[in-house]
């Protein structure tokens, strides 16, 4: 008897172990996941190797839009992730002039922006296609972003940065 109550255990063991890591991956896939932050292109907002927690929904049932802090594949190697600011979404026309922002000929007010991570360089107008957003980083003195690879594709997005939960001095709601 002992034996058949040994197995019952061990089979009703596996079985909660097998759900919750079924749980585990439709979490990570659909809903939400941990990222690191390399490198300071987001500092003072997000600083290098703080831990964060992206959400996926709004991609999938919600919307993203200016202002939002989103991870993405970075479209000259796929494998590797990078994390800006959507500043340009789908339609606009974004340019930079003494490194301000303007969207279809209107400033862009950026109250999270450091005035000394601002820069002051000039690009060109560029227009979004359908399903592009134009991304920037927060310290654009020294980020990698789409003044240098364009616009992204939705498609490439992951997911958007709600939550810093390492270290836990800065712990909280990303705005």
């Amino acid at each position: 008897m002992k034996k058949k109550r040994r197995s019952l255990w061990l089979l009703l063991w596996a079985r909660d172990i097998i759900i919750a890591l079924f749980l585990f991956l439709i979490l990570i896939t659909f809903v939400a996941q941990p990222f690191k932050v390399e490198g300071d292109s987001m500092y003072p907002n997000l600083r290098n190797s703080e831990r964060i927690v992206v959400e996926k929904l709004s991609l999938h049932f919600g919307k993203i839009g200016r202002g939002d802090i989103v991870v993405f594949r970075y479209p000259k190697n796929p494998g590797k992730i990078f994390i800006k600011r959507i500043i340009g979404l789908p339609g606009e026309k974004v340019e930079i002039k003494k490194g301000h922002i303007y969207i279809n000929g209107t400033p862009l007010s950026e109250p999270y922006l450091d005035e000394r991570a601002r820069g002051d360089d000039d690009h060109p107008p560029v227009t979004l296609g359908n399903n592009e957003y134009y991304l920037l980083g927060d310290n654009r003195v020294i980020s990698d972003d789409s003044r240098d690879f364009g616009p992204i594709k939705k498609d490439l997005i992951s997911g958007r940065a709600i939550f810093i939960y390492w270290p836990p001095g800065y712990m909280g709601i990303i705005r």
